[in-house]
């Protein structure tokens, strides 16, 4: 199961291919500031119901099954982290010529 730790860790992102029984592939990446670095693994999941509600933290069960890396997951991801990187970016080159 993934794991994150003030941004930096392992989370699931994407949901494709969802299944009348609410199963759906999502891909594991390894994250860092919650930005997508390196996908890991996609993966069928299954929410189970399980789930734990604590006032800070929250978690759902599933069941997981392997599949061959989602690419199209891969690329969505990419690309929206490119816009979020280019949005911050852009603001910092607007700040430093407002500095000048």
């Amino acid at each position: 199961m993934p794991f994150t730790f003030n941004g930096i860790g392992t989370t699931y992102y994407g949901k494709r291919d969802i299944y009348p029984d609410s199963s759906f592939v999502t891909t594991e990446w390894l994250v860092f500031v919650y930005l997508p670095l390196f996908p890991i693994r996609s993966l069928r999941v299954l929410p189970t119901g399980q789930s734990t509600h604590i006032v800070v933290y929250n978690s759902q069960g599933y069941l997981t099954h392997p599949v061959p890396l989602c690419w199209p997951q891969v690329r969505n991801a990419y690309a929206v982290a490119g816009v979020i990187i280019a949005i911050i970016f852009g603001l910092f080159w607007i700040m430093s010529f407002a500095n000048s």
